[in-house]
């Protein structure tokens, strides 16, 4: 009787596997992404708040526009101070 011929050595991936190995570097990348994009957002969210800018403040209002004569003062808003 003749043997069977012996089965060459699977070096495929199984389905399981092959999902993880797309899955998981897609998953990583994504979450560095989320990541990086809060980082940013809270970065300039930062920036804006706390530091007193009034020129920011004047053309908000209008009221670089909105001036009586030429000669008159605009006085700034009070700094806040905690």
């Amino acid at each position: 009787m003749a043997e069977p011929a012996p089965n060459p050595p699977s070096t495929g991936l199984s389905s399981g596997q092959l999902a993880a190995a797309i899955a998981v570097p897609i998953t990583v990348i994504i979450l560095i992404g989320v990541a990086v994009g809060l980082y940013f957002y809270f970065r300039k969210r930062r920036a804006k708040m706390g530091s007193y800018k009034p020129n920011e403040l004047e053309v908000k209002t209008g009221k670089s526009e909105s001036r009586g004569t030429p000669n008159s003062v605009l006085f700034s808003q009070k700094e806040r101070l905690f």
